[in-house]
Parts: structure tokens; sequence; C-alpha cells
């Protein structure tokens, strides 16, 4: 397992053009492949939505369709991903430790195409099954963890 699915917060990041996570993509090892989900998608549009016609709304629309254009997928939740959603929402609900379903969402899809899941939200990394690569803001460098 190499491969990335980025999470909203990885995709806004490079929407953004941040330097540390542009340095962090270089880092990758040439045959990674980068992916995101349908659901991440929905959430970053979802925020351009509601921001008001103008220079700003559409600077962000073409930075997604490029970020998303340079991408080797966007993969979609299909039947195989929603068995384990319910399947990882129930271990979490279990565990006391609820996640959103958007959150949920993305963990299944990432866990279901055994994917590193990029992101700085570390709650991402008490997920059974999931391996998250955590990308900090504040540091150089990322760290591995699998619940």
């Amino acid at each position: 397992m190499s491969d990335r699915l980025l999470d909203t917060n990885a995709v806004s990041a490079a929407m953004k053009a941040d330097s540390r996570f542009s340095r962090y993509l270089q880092a990758l090892p040439d045959e990674t492949h980068i992916v995101t989900s349908v659901v991440v998608e929905g959430e970053i549009l979802f925020g351009i939505s509601r921001l008001p016609s103008g220079r700003k709304r559409t600077q962000l629309e073409v930075a997604l369709a490029d970020i998303l254009t340079d991408m080797d997928g966007i993969l979609p939740v299909t039947r195989d991903v929603a068995a384990r959603y319910a399947k990882l929402k129930t271990a979490m609900w279990s565990r006391g430790k609820p996640m959103s379903d958007n959150d949920m969402w993305i963990a299944a899809t990432s866990a279901l195409h055994d994917l590193i899941l990029v992101t700085t939200d570390v709650a991402f990394a008490s997920v059974p099954g999931l391996t998250v690569e955590l990308w900090s803001d504040e540091a150089e460098e990322t760290r591995q963890m699998k619940a």
C-alpha cells in the first residue's frame, strides 16, 4: 500500500497551493497514485457554492477543477463502500468515538481500496483498519498511523 486518498483538508491545501503540502506531494514516490473520494469533492463544492459570485469563487472553482484533473481518480460510493461504511461506523460507535457521516464515507472508501488517507484530522487514526498519514501545517514531517 503506497497509494493515497486525499481528505478534504488535503484537497483544500492543494487548491491553495500550500507550499508545505506541495513539498509533501513531491516527496512521494513517482509511482504513487493520488485519488480522492466523491464525498470530498462534494464537501469542497458545497463550500464553494456558499460563496457569493465573484473572483474568489471563480478562482476556487478553477483550482478545484485543476486539482481533480491532475488526480488519478475520484472514487465513487459503491455498495462495497456502503458495507464498509456500516462496519466502520458501528465499530466507532461501539468505541464511543462517533465521527461525522462524511468522514466515515471517506474512511470507508480509503479502507476498502487499501489506500493511505492523507489528512490533518487526527480523529481518522482511530478508525479500525485505516492507515492515516498526517501532514502538518506546522511541521515538515508526516506520520503514518494505523488503528
